[in-house]
Formats: structure tokens, C-alpha cells, sequence
């Protein structure tokens, strides 16, 4: 129901009156995201993905498995 609010204010509100947002510090899925590959690390992955998405307006990130 939060994602498919039409805006962000909307969005806000509904998150502050349904329930308290907690910060998640330690997943799996952090893990895996900070340590991208080989070339790419943490940051420079969000900072890759955010010009693709400014420039061409997509981006596509690929999970390779084993």
C-alpha cells in the first residue's frame, strides 16, 4: 500500500502513522551490496547505479549465482 502511494508526502505519512521505522544495520543482503565485486565496492556501485539512472534513466544490476 506504501509503494503505490502517489507521492512522497503521502508515502511519509502513511509510514509515520502505521508504524516506527528502525534502521536494519546487519544483513546479508547489506553484506552483499557493500562488497559488489571485484572492481566495484559499496559506494562506487550506488554511485554508478544513480548516474545511470540520471543519465540514461535505467539501471541493471545482475546477481550471479555460485
Amino acid at each position: 500500500m506504501v509503494q503505490r502511494s502517489a507521492d512522497a508526502k503521502s508515502r511519509r505519512a502513511m509510514l509515520h502513522k502505521n508504524s516506527e521505522i528502525t534502521e536494519v544495520e546487519s544483513h546479508i543482503l547489506l553484506d552483499a551490496l557493500n562488497s559488489a565485486n571485484s572492481y566495484m565496492v559499496g559506494q562506487s556501485l550506488f554511485k554508478l547505479t544513480q548516474l545511470h539512472l540520471d543519465l540514461v534513466g535505467e539501471s541493471f544490476w545482475i546477481k550471479e549465482r555460485n
